[in-house]
């Protein structure tokens, strides 16, 4: 099994723990970055002995379409089910202004933006909640 996960350094011991425990007994092999994918420099990706360009996901690195990689792990598949849900719903979209879709640094920024958001909206729900209770 292949899996790619992003997280946040603070986030690790309670990943590493469901690590322990969904593959407990076998070898993994971690590989940590703090730079993601996106952020890599494009000539990062380059071979030094060949020249030839090498994958950059796991995707690439298993020989398979995006949406083929998401849909062969359960969790990945659900992820992707979720997403087209919240699509067809119009729930949890970052609006985009069609004269930033070329600039990859604006598109970050909203995306931010809406995640910021986001996490608002839920600690002032989280808090109604425990209010109300």
């Amino acid at each position: 099994m292949h899996a790619s996960y992003t997280l946040h350094a603070d986030e690790f011991p309670r990943w590493a723990e469901r690590m322990k425990t969904d593959f407990h007994g076998k070898t993994l092999r971690v590989i940590i970055s703090d730079k993601l994918l996106d952020e890599s420099p494009k000539n990062d990706t380059t071979n030094e002995i060949t020249g030839e360009e090498e994958p950059t996901d796991m995707a690439d690195l298993l020989g398979m379409d995006e949406t083929e990689y998401l849909m062969s792990d359960p969790v990945h598949y659900a992820y992707l089910l979720r997403a087209m849900e919240d699509v067809k719903a119009q729930k949890n979209l970052v609006p985009i202004p069609f004269e930033d879709l070329d600039n990859v640094e604006k598109i970050k920024e909203h995306a931010k933006n809406f995640q910021e958001r986001r996490a608002r909206e839920e600690a002032l729900e989280r808090e109604a909640l425990e209010n109300h209770l």
